[in-house]
């Protein structure tokens, strides 16, 4: 007694509770306890403490499961079947075995209608006195799964391969367990090794659902992720070509003798944006002397940066502020899918929340001919190309960066800095276009629109070689 004590941690006097309410076996011998009190000791806690089970469910269990630690360890982990039945019992020790068709009714909150749906479809079958208990909670899953718009059918399907399995394990199990004298012993087996094939079948089935999720919906999820990093930023020699850093350096000379001047610094903040120095940019919207207007710019930057925690923050205020912004909607989308991670269920509701401000950002950028408005059409585009499972969506993505991309690439009446603009949304269109068409699943009509790779490399390449887009895609496509 005392080792047991000292090693569960239980008092002497919770141990001879427990004895004389039979969740212990009697110890043997010399009063000699074992590795069973030991473990069903702790086996009894964890039923307090995570099931939050009263003392005579608990007692039910064990019993049933004759004092047997392996079994009870089975029944905690694997589901609540048994301790269903427990707590039936302990309620309702002498209580009938089978349910009237009224009974089943008011035991799986079905309809009559429904009751009669599942006979007929063999989901359920009645015998000479009645359904069973377990039936109940069959029917009462159909109910749910029918209100979730489930067809009837797909429930017979699963009852099919069911009953397949179960013959399969009563040609293995049963010739090996029926001979035995222990009948009890037998209905306890059958039990417990019911419980472990419905948690082995739940847990298979969640994981390949898992997986065929994670098939479909993965590459939105890691696409969004990389968004930040495979941005195009334009190269330090696209930047001279086209007068970018000449401008860059004579605007410092001027902020460096009028530090406070506004207009000097919103014209800094649209060179660092056109020059890609997103980092640059971020810091210098958060300084003080920033101007009040340039929240929006202070989201797009984050997102870029990769911030996409504290971009969807700043962002959902602004949405939440004023009119529509394409700018500020197209970024809060990116952000949003930008925190879509494993597992798959969390991804699911981060691809469906980026889903509305994109699609908001291209209806507020319509007809607007600008280059925020062309930034903002190549988020939204990316992350509706990106969504899965709407041919349509998909379709108005694409649709989004193919226009910035045919539009962009008519700049034969631009100079200067403006020229710079439109060729540097002509390359990051062409990039994200590029990494569309590398979705296998992408839909048949949404790729006719897309330009060939072949031609979006070449325009890449031609406009700013030296740009890590340009390696990038000369590397992926070799002798092409």
């Amino acid at each position: 007694m005392r080792e047991l004590v000292a090693r569960s941690g239980a008092s002497r006097e919770l141990v001879h509770h427990y004895l004389r309410e039979g969740l212990l076996p009697p110890p043997t011998g010399r009063a000699r306890y074992d590795e069973v009190h030991l473990r069903l000791l702790g086996l009894v806690k964890r039923l307090r403490d995570e099931r939050f089970l009263p003392l005579e469910v608990i007692r039910e269990l064990v019993v049933y499961l004759d004092h047997d630690p392996e079994r009870l360890e089975i029944v905690l982990l694997s589901g609540t079947g048994l301790v269903a039945a427990a707590q039936q019992r302990a309620r309702q020790p002498n209580g009938a075995a089978c349910l009237s068709e009224r009974e089943l009714e008011a035991a799986s909150g079905a309809s009559r209608e429904l009751v009669q749906r599942c006979v007929a479809a063999g989901l359920v079958a009645p015998a000479a006195d009645g359904f069973g208990r377990a039936e109940a909670s069959v029917v009462a899953l159909v109910r749910h799964g029918v209100a979730l718009g489930i067809p009837l059918d797909s429930f017979r399907t699963i009852r099919r391969y069911v009953e397949m399995a179960f013959a399969l394990e009563r040609v293995l199990f049963m010739p090996r367990v029926e001979p035995t004298v222990d009948l009890a012993r037998l209905g306890r087996d059958v039990a417990v090794r019911k419980e472990l094939a419905n948690a082995f079948v739940a847990s298979v089935l969640g994981s390949l659902v898992e997986r065929e999720l994670a098939g479909e919906h993965g590459p939105t999820a890691a696409a969004s992720r990389s968004f930040a990093a495979d941005y195009y930023r334009p190269s330090d020699a696209f930047l001279r070509k086209h007068g970018v850093l000449a401008a860059l350096e004579a605007l410092e000379v001027r902020l460096h003798a009028r530090p406070r001047d506004r207009a000097l610094v919103a014209r800094r903040l649209e060179l660092l944006l056109l020059a890609g120095r997103d980092r640059e940019l971020v810091f210098a919207l958060e300084q003080p002397r920033a101007p009040l207007s340039a929240g929006r710019l202070h989201g797009y930057a984050l997102v870029l940066v990769g911030a996409t925690e504290r971009a969807a923050e700043v962002l959902a205020a602004l949405a939440a502020e004023g009119p529509a912004d394409p700018l500020v909607l197209a970024s809060l989308a990116v952000a949003v899918l930008g925190r879509a991670s494993a597992p798959v269920e969390a991804a699911l509701p981060a691809v469906g929340r980026a889903v509305s401000p994109a699609e908001a950002a291209l209806a507020a950028a319509r007809g607007a001919r600008s280059a925020e408005a062309d930034e903002a059409r190549l988020f939204a585009g990316y992350v509706l190309a990106s969504a899965p499972a709407s041919a349509a969506r998909v379709g108005r993505g694409v649709a989004a960066l193919v226009d910035v991309y045919v539009r962009a690439g008519d700049a034969s009446g631009a100079r200067g800095l403006a020229r710079a603009a439109r060729l540097r949304l002509r390359i990051a269109s062409a990039c994200l276009l590029h990494r569309v068409l590398g979705r296998a699943e992408l839909h048949r009509s949404a790729r006719a629109a897309v330009p060939p790779r072949a031609e979006l490399c070449t325009e890449v390449l031609r406009l700013d070689p030296a740009s890590e887009a340009a390696l990038e895609l000369y590397a992926q496509g070799g002798p092409e």
